[in-house]
């Protein structure tokens, strides 16, 4: 594919751009907290930007028109309600942490709870972060290998030095100040994008909503009343949707590193609630232009059939390459790219406090001074860098293994995870919440979890219909020697008690996992496990069984965790004027 001089040195002044910023501002950090946190004074305009666009990323931009031009809006017609969303999962949280002047979320649950809380999830969100970032590099490498015809494993790793250089270089004030700048490119791509259509389709803008609601592109499904059902061979559940949308902002205000930090960044609570209100104002307007592309590429390709586009995750980027003149595929790219080095550098840079803060400073080396820890940050990008790129490469060969499009890798990849929103949400509404009730939350939801990843992988291997007996002992075997393995440590003496009982729970999970799987086999037709009961069960789990432990739990020593429950908000709030 013949991409253009010009395209080619549009990318390349950009990227050379972000590069000279990051050098820019290396000059100025000196410290882990000038590094990490912009020195707790960055405006609260830019704070905002940033993370509204680290949000946006390049998933969004390949997921959603690729799902509606796939399936239409049903999936995402709840995040409507995102600018409400997300300003509750601010108000849930983010206090504390500035009471506590925290550098990570995690450093609220050991005060809550204990060390050993804390270094699980903080781990279990450095494993969830960095499959995100990489599944954005990959979600980049596709583009490009759509539009340009570059192979996804130059790409990835190509992009991937590029955001980890200049992440590198100037730290959390790089990373925002260019946010500012990728927000104001992508943007403008996005305008560019449904534009450059609707000059192309008949009826213009008007036409491309008629069209796509004529032909099935909106939320069509809502009409249907199995969309209400609970059926794992359904590939959308409206109760699974409904949940996702409501726990996903609380996650991403209360337990994701990459906005706490942004907030953080501000200095004050009161700069931070402007942030987030900057952040919240201007979710609507993308989350519109968003469904609006899809509706987009959908019309055109409706009026235009191209052989050669057979998925919605390719489609729009196809057009770009072939339908629009130099130098606007470069321009459109460019801010496709705005949107991957936004969330690559954001990523990168959090993922790095949480390795610095939550592991060296309070495992390996306590009394670190300010410029060790500086040191260990910066060299921290390179490697969890670097440790993205490899994860992108097998990414990339796993999903074409399962032919999953974007959205479903995603949910796949990041199914362990599932659990941080609902931990940080029932920490702070009631103070009877012990460290063994979130353990046995996450060891519940854990094996269930992986239960149902056994499910899809062999479903999408053909294994459907009625089960040979043979297949479905192998889970059930492994489940069984877990069980056994808990019992001869509860004889023995020689492991934690309470490690044998999360044993022995987590392969009941398991166990109960595979054994719906064999349920709906033997008993069904059977068919391909729907992606989201990889992961929406499992948060319902944990909830039912964190709630549900409750009942036995004695209220917690109010004076022990004072300021850092919903119940003594307000007091804290007094304290602190």
């Amino acid at each position: 594919m013949n991409f253009g001089a010009l395209n080619y040195l549009t990318i390349v002044v950009y990227m050379g751009a972000m590069v000279a910023m990051g050098f820019w501002f290396s000059r100025q950090d000196k410290t882990s907290e000038e590094y990490l946190l912009g020195g707790r004074k960055m405006p609260w305009w830019a704070v905002g930007i940033s993370y509204k666009i680290s949000i946006i990323s390049t998933i969004s931009m390949v997921m959603i028109p690729g799902e509606i031009y796939n399936h239409g809006l049903t999936l995402f017609l709840i995040q409507i309600l995102l600018p409400i969303t997300s300003l509750i999962g601010f108000f849930l949280c983010i206090r504390f942490y500035f009471k506590l002047k925290v550098f990570t979320p995690f450093e609220y649950l050991e005060r809550r709870y204990d060390s050993r809380v804390r270094i699980t999830i903080s781990m279990l969100y450095f494993w969830t972060r960095l499959a995100y970032i990489s599944m954005v590099l990959y979600a980049s490498a596709k583009i490009f290998e759509r539009a340009v015809g570059w192979p996804v494993m130059i790409t990835i790793p190509v992009i991937g030095m590029i955001g980890i250089f200049y992440t590198y270089l100037g730290g959390m004030r790089a990373v925002i100040w260019t946010d500012v700048i990728q927000f104001v490119v992508l943007f403008g791509g996005m305008l560019l994008i449904i534009f450059s259509i609707s000059i192309h389709v008949d009826g213009g803008l008007v036409g491309i909503l008629t069209y796509s609601l004529d032909h099935g592109r909106g939320p069509v499904h809502y009409a249907n009343p199995d969309f209400y059902r609970l059926d794992p061979y359904l590939r959308l559940c409206f109760w699974f949707i409904i949940v996702n949308e409501l726990i996903n902002p609380i996650y991403i205000a209360c337990a994701d590193q990459i906005t706490v930090q942004r907030l953080l960044s501000a200095g004050t609570y009161e700069k931070a609630k402007y942030a987030a209100y900057t952040n919240s104002v201007l979710l609507g307007p993308m989350v519109l232009l968003l469904w609006l592309m899809g509706f987009s590429i959908f019309t055109y390709y409706g009026q235009h059939p191209d052989p050669n586009v057979t998925s919605g995750d390719a489609a729009l980027y196809t057009f770009i390459a072939t339908k629009m003149p130099a130098p606007l595929p470069g321009l459109i790219l460019v801010a496709m790219l705005a949107a991957a080095m936004s969330t690559l550098d954001s990523g990168i840079n959090s993922l790095s406090t949480v390795i610095l803060k939550d592991v060296y400073v309070r495992y390996i080396n306590p009394l670190a001074p300010e410029r060790r820890q500086y040191t260990i940050a910066r060299l921290l990008t390179i490697a969890i860098g670097v440790f993205a790129i490899a994860i992108s490469l097998s990414i990339a060969g796993t999903a074409s293994k399962l032919r999953e499009t974007v959205v479903e890798a995603g949910a796949i990849w990041n199914s362990f995870g599932i659990v941080l929103g609902p931990v940080f949400l029932i920490t702070v509404i009631s103070r009877r919440v012990t460290s063994r009730v979130i353990w046995l939350g996450l060891t519940v939801s854990w094996g269930f979890v992986t239960g149902m990843i056994t499910w899809y992988i062999s479903s999408k291997n053909g294994l459907v219909g009625i089960i040979p007996i043979n297949n479905f002992l192998i889970p059930l075997f492994v489940a069984g020697v877990l069980f056994l393995v808990a019992i001869l440590f509860k004889i023995s003496g020689k492991a934690h008690p309470f490690g044998t009982v999360l044993l022995a729970v987590f392969a009941m999970a398991y166990a109960f996992g595979t054994g719906i799987w064999y349920y709906y086999s033997a008993y069904t037709e059977g068919g391909v496990l729907s992606f989201q009961w990889v992961q929406i069960p499992g948060i319902f789990i944990f909830l039912i069984v964190g709630f549900g432990l409750l009942l036995f739990c004695r209220k917690t020593d109010k004076k022990k965790h004072f300021g850092l429950t919903l119940w003594s908000a307000g007091e804290t709030m007094v304290e602190d004027e």
